[in-house]
């Protein structure tokens, strides 16, 4: 590899200070120059005053992003290899891409045996007609794709769904304190995938009180217009009830089910079912209600790793409906909780053979929702019902050790406390790829901490003072004028005879409603939630405190 790069000069693109310090130190053995650029418009210019011999960027950066970037390069020279860094690959998005000629895709996050990899062949010349075939047959694919829906109209449609869902736990952990006196934390994550725009499932997530959970998860049967639009309804008339009782302060779970149920049966036509669970859950007690209509069972696995198993207790949703009942059930012992549509368990593996003959054993297998959903991913090649479960799960670990590392708000500080958790990182049994995806999902938070935390900067004023050219001077007079610290604390963890490596940033900002991420979440065009959208790609889990001033990203040990 050395031998094809130590003659060449490399022009890397990226806006993140930190990410750019680590990947000079990594390119820098590699190439006779280096040449750094802070965003899409400083590499255009260097890359006109410089004789580059390979681009890399970033896709995602202010004034000027990396696809505008390639096309003002291929306006003078089209034959430099460019490499794509980008964790979104989008249908208009990659069409785009390879009509500019993009030599290589890197995704992120960044592995840098897989960015060796594309520098190695961006570089071989011997390559590039078949790299053309390739972007040929990829390009014809990606067009197929989008027969299906207008991109415009899938946007639409997808976030007026994601309005009327709701999560007011989205990447928040729930610490609770039992009648007890024993502390707890849980997290709830979420796995959504409809099958079609037009999804026949829907949810909610709602905190009525401290450490009081409202599961609701709803399957209108049949398919598209009509089922979604029941599912939406349901969603829709289930939120108003909870609001309504939260503003008075009076919530009580059966007042709420006898409310849904009396709306949704004027609601539904003569042939119409919804099947529908729903949850209360109460962690400072350690008990749960639960009201099923014709759901697949809630599973629940205790501390010995025992799973049981909470069947449905009504029949389906129907216009003659009569009175619900009601269960109420001890998790003291629960670790883990999964409620899910038959979407999951009823999806075939082969051709006379279900999901659900494995689905517990994978829970059981599962420490967290990415876990299960793998499983049930390379199990299930393609599922033929919208797929939803809520995952939950009780943080229980025991500490092996923990380091604090205290920084000033300074990016020299923080790119010394990086060097530091990376050095204790390399004293840890784990894959290299595991060690650089938690320092890439540090730089990550931290930047997070730094900017939007301890200095207060909004993406508003960031965008203002970037275009105008005054980001870096007001980041170094403003970061002068503060004496507030980070706090990183780098833990190792066991739980369920897994290792856990834990590495939490705390800030002394104001804190922020973590509500506003989740209205990112499904838009990559956005550049707000960006580092936080990458960390989490990094992590099994990552969540905030309430205050929303400390993020905590979780990652299980696999050693090489």
């Amino acid at each position: 590899m050395a031998e094809l790069t130590r003659d060449l000069t490399v022009l890397y693109a990226e806006d993140e200070e930190i990410t750019r310090r680590i990947m000079e130190k990594m390119l820098t053995p590699l190439f006779k120059r280096v040449i750094l650029a802070e965003d899409g418009r400083e590499g255009l210019e260097k890359f006109r005053q410089n004789a580059v011999d390979i681009v890399l960027t970033d896709n995602l950066m202010p004034r000027m992003n990396g696809l505008d970037l390639i096309e003002e390069i291929r306006r003078t020279d089209i034959k430099v290899p460019i490499i794509l860094i980008t964790a979104y690959m989008d249908t208009e998005f990659l069409i785009k891409a390879i009509n500019l000629g993009v030599t290589q895709f890197a995704a992120k996050p960044i592995s840098f045996n897989n960015l060796l990899g594309a520098i190695e062949i961006a570089v071989q010349r011997a390559l590039i007609e078949n790299l053309a075939r390739k972007s040929q047959e990829q390009e014809l694919e990606l067009l197929k794709y989008r027969e299906k829906y207008h991109f415009a109209q899938q946007e639409r449609a997808f976030k007026k769904e994601l309005n009327i869902i709701r999560n007011d736990l989205f990447l928040r952990k729930i610490d609770v304190v039992d009648t007890a006196g024993r502390r707890g934390e849980w997290v709830i994550s979420i796995y959504y995938k409809p099958l079609d725009i037009l999804s026949g499932d829907s949810y909610s997530v709602r905190e009525v009180g401290e450490g009081k959970i409202v599961l609701f998860l709803a399957d209108a049967m049949g398919k598209g217009l009509s089922a979604s639009v029941t599912s939406i309804l349901s969603t829709s008339f289930a939120n108003y009830l909870i609001n309504e009782m939260k503003e008075t302060g009076d919530f009580e779970f059966g007042r709420f089910i006898r409310g849904y149920t009396k709306f949704i049966k004027r609601e539904l036509l003569e042939d119409e079912i919804v099947s529908a669970s729903f949850l209360y859950l109460d962690l400072v007690s350690e008990t749960m209600e639960a009201a099923l209509f014709s759901m697949p069972p809630v599973l629940c696995q205790a501390a010995d790793g025992g799973v049981v198993r909470i069947k449905s207790n009504n029949v389906p949703l129907v216009r003659f409906l009569d009175e619900a009942a009601i269960e109420r059930h001890d998790i003291s012992t629960f670790r883990k909780i999964l409620v899910h549509t038959d979407g999951l368990s009823e999806s075939f593996r082969s051709r006379d053979a279900l999901y659900q003959d494995c689905l517990e054993s994978d829970f059981t297998l599962s420490p967290f929702k990415d876990d299960l959903s793998s499983r049930f991913a390379r199990k299930v090649e393609k599922p033929d019902d919208d797929v939803t479960f809520i995952f939950l799960r009780k943080l229980d670990y025991t500490l092996i050790w923990k380091k604090v590392f205290v920084a000033e708000s300074r990016l020299e500080e923080l790119t010394k406390a990086t060097a530091a958790v990376e050095g204790l990182l390399s004293t840890v049994d784990a894959g290299e790829d595991l060690k650089g995806a938690f320092v890439n999902s540090l730089t990550e938070v931290l930047m997070n901490a730094y900017e939007h935390g301890n200095l207060n900067i909004d993406l508003d004023l960031k965008n203002s003072l970037v275009r105008e050219g005054n980001y870096e001077g007001y980041l170094l007079k403003t970061e002068r004028e503060t004496s507030k610290r980070i706090t990183i604390t780098l833990s190792l963890a066991e739980q369920d005879g897994e290792e856990l490596l834990l590495l939490s940033v705390a800030d002394e900002g104001p804190g922020f409603d973590t509500l506003l991420l989740q209205e990112t979440d499904f838009d990559s065009h956005r550049l707000n939630g960006r580092g936080i959208r990458i960390a989490r790609c990094l992590s099994d889990e990552l969540f905030y405190n309430k205050k929303g001033n400390e993020v905590t990203v979780l990652k299980k040990i696999v050693k090489e």
